[in-house]
């Protein structure tokens, strides 16, 4: 689901993340506001979990490598031991 369909238009990024939290949702974003607040929300010990990417990743990847490389995080045995899981382009 996307955060405009569960909380409408131009709503603030904690507010998106926190909604995801509280959901017990994935939240998948490249966006880097919202990274910065969920490395805040680790110093807080908040719960959450995020697939994140940087933009520049984003530029390398199709849309595809990106979905196939999400699908693999989360079928790690091991995914969201930490919080914030990496979306890296193949090297």
């Amino acid at each position: 689901m996307r955060a405009v369909d569960a909380l409408g238009e131009r709503n603030d990024d904690e507010i998106v993340l926190a909604y995801a939290a509280q959901e017990r949702r994935i939240f998948v974003t490249n966006d880097e506001g919202i990274h910065v607040i969920a490395h805040r929300w680790l110093r807080e010990s908040r719960l959450f979990r995020m697939i994140y990417w940087r933009m520049e990743h984003h530029r390398e990847m199709s849309d595809g490598a990106i979905v196939r490389a999400i699908g693999e995080i989360v079928a790690k045995p091991d995914a969201f031991a930490y919080p914030i899981e990496y979306v890296k382009p193949a090297r």
